[in-house]
């Protein structure tokens, strides 16, 4: 029984015939996928939510180089999160955008009329552009216009001089006091 035991953990050292004419499991590819096709819409929603690959790993309980291999090997998951990342970012960039520029919304505001109801009355209002978005667009879209980095070049010559402290006598007595 020892013995077999041993051989059974020896398994993957000895080549699969052998390991077959003894009568052993033959030792497979790796373990069975942890993927499954409802992923691929499981994936795309939570891009949407704005998660990355790390935090999918996380979710599907793998590690994040198996999400990599998983894009990879399953083209319809590897789509399913370029969709749901793509949709989420041109809908984060639309309303950055908006909040730059200024919009018109509808708002309804509550009104009394003459004989005490209340009427609701739908309105136009303009809110102005947002001064923190529209520099974080600019920062973006314009970097060589717009950057917190300054720049600045030097020309002419710059002169090093050597300073050097050279200690005489180390146990000698104080002289100046």
């Amino acid at each position: 029984m020892a013995i077999l035991l041993a051989l059974v953990r020896m398994a993957d050292r000895i080549p699969p015939c052998v390991v077959a004419l003894m009568g052993l499991p033959v030792p497979g590819p790796g373990r069975d996928t942890k993927y499954r096709v409802e992923y691929n819409d499981q994936a795309r929603k939570l891009c949407l939510l704005g998660y990355i690959d790390t935090e999918l790993a996380d979710f599907f309980g793998v590690c994040e180089d198996t999400i990599h291999e998983w894009k990879k090997r399953y083209p319809a998951f590897s789509e399913s999160i370029a969709a749901g990342k793509d949709r989420a970012d041109a809908e984060v960039a639309d309303s950055l955008y908006r909040r730059a520029t200024g919009e018109n919304i509808i708002v309804e505001k509550a009104f009394k009329d003459s004989e005490g109801n209340y009427q609701a009355v739908k309105l136009s209002q303009f809110v102005p552009g947002e001064v923190q978005a529209q520099r974080l667009w600019l920062l973006n879209r314009r970097k060589g216009n717009w950057r917190d980095k300054v720049e600045t070049e030097h020309s002419g010559n710059v002169t090093v001089t050597k300073v050097e402290r050279q200690i005489v006598r180390p146990n000698a007595p104080d002289t100046d006091s």
